[in-house]
């Protein structure tokens, strides 16, 4: 359920809010020129004249459908419905008793057809803003979910928007540029695009182990440092030095539908030290943690993400660091055995002997004596700055980075 519920939503945003240049729009509107939410509702009447009475009657228990509605819209009065689904689907199936198998095919089936004529409608308008911190988000989620579901078309349009967003959003002295539309990058960045695109490059690493991704999250974290960072009170502005002057300059810790530029930049630090071994930034990050304790304990869920950062911050978690052709199947096989279960805590660093490990060492001077055994892809399993001996099973791996200390 939760993996289709992930495709549908990527699905969607392929479809829907895909730019001809491979990034992503801001949104969709709820209005359309029929009403407010009118694209999206159904009486339950359309839905017979387009399933006929079986397969209509079979979306009215899925999809909770009735002749009253379970919306009401304040200007059109009763009778719509907002399709979703209440309960199981195992359940109508032992209630109707079919097969599970066969009414999800038949379930699929009618929201084939429901979607097709859904799209013969007049479409609500879109907000063809491309605005980079959101595209810094969706990347990195596109990067996950290919990372995770093993699919490697969402890593590549992943790719593209952030190639788009470095080439196509920047300013004349590096920086980011908030906003994209019509042709024309505008708007200096605030510190959200920056944190954002820097947490996209870094999940777009994981599933990609392309060092310059790495080199550049570090160029750009050096940026928000340097035109962001509060010196004196610890955190970071949300606009820059470099900007018009203001009366005030605001730091945001709120972690709400979006996380704040604090949070996510917080996290980013800790990882970029996990994986370049650099002390100075979990320095950085340490300070950072400092800074906003104490608004963060007088109400801690309203700061989730941070929260994150913070467990990852004070657990002595693994990070694991393969070499190996990229290739070869006995690097997959390692590669496989640290993605096979959920570790969020878990950094992975992946390099084949070569010109590719010198362009790791540079970034990443700890990797730099690490060496295949005999020939063959072999994993290092390092706790702060301490690794294990090398080891080229993937069944001892798996069991290595499932140890954990409660």
């Amino acid at each position: 359920m939760y993996r289709r519920t992930v495709e549908e939503i990527i699905g969607y945003v392929l479809h829907s809010l895909r730019s001809p240049e491979g990034a992503f729009f801001s949104a969709e509107d709820a209005d359309s020129p029929d009403g407010e939410g009118a694209f999206y509702v159904w009486t339950l009447r359309e839905i017979e004249e387009l399933l006929g009475n079986g397969d209509a009657a079979i979306a009215a228990l899925v999809f909770d459908l009735t002749a009253e509605g379970n919306y009401h819209d304040a200007e059109r009065g009763h009778g719509f419905n907002i399709l979703h689904r209440p309960q199981p689907l195992e359940n109508i199936a032992e209630s109707l008793q079919v097969p599970r198998e066969e009414l999800e095919l038949r379930v699929a089936t009618i929201a084939s057809r429901l979607l097709k004529a859904r799209g013969e409608r007049a479409r609500p308008s879109l907000d063809d803003k491309v605005l980079a911190d959101w595209n810094g988000l969706w990347t990195a989620a596109l990067a996950q979910a290919g990372r995770v579901f093993d699919n490697p078309g969402w890593v590549d349009v992943a790719k593209t928007a952030l190639n788009f967003i470095l080439s196509r959003m920047r300013s004349d002295d590096g920086g980011l540029l908030h906003r994209y539309r019509e042709g024309e990058a505008a708007i200096p960045g605030f510190a959200d695009d920056y944190a954002c695109i820097i947490h996209a490059l870094i999940e777009l690493y994981e599933t990609t182990f392309d060092p310059p991704l790495i080199r550049t999250a570090v160029e750009l974290n050096q940026y928000l440092s340097a035109h962001f960072h509060d010196a004196h009170e610890g955190g970071y502005f949300t606009v820059s030095d470099t900007a018009e002057a203001l009366i005030v300059r605001k730091k945001e810790i709120y972690d709400g539908a979006i996380p704040s530029c604090n949070s996510v930049a917080f996290m980013n630090l800790i990882r970029l030290s996990r994986l370049t071994g650099d002390p100075r930034l979990e320095e950085h990050a340490s300070a950072l943690s400092r800074a906003f304790a104490g608004t963060i304990g007088l109400s801690p869920s309203a700061y989730t993400w941070y929260l994150c950062g913070l467990d990852l911050l004070e657990d002595p978690s693994h990070d694991v660091i393969i070499v190996g052709a990229e290739e070869s199947e006995d690097t997959r096989a390692l590669v496989s055995a640290v993605r096979s279960g959920y570790l969020p805590s878990l950094l992975v660093l992946r390099f084949t002997p070569g010109p590719e490990a010198v362009a790791l060492a540079d970034l990443a001077p700890f990797t730099r004596n690490l060496s295949m055994t005999e020939g063959r892809a072999t994993a290092y399993v390092c706790t702060g700055h301490s690794c294990s001996m090398p080891g080229t099973d993937p069944g001892v791996l798996t069991l290595q980075i499932n140890v954990k200390k409660f």
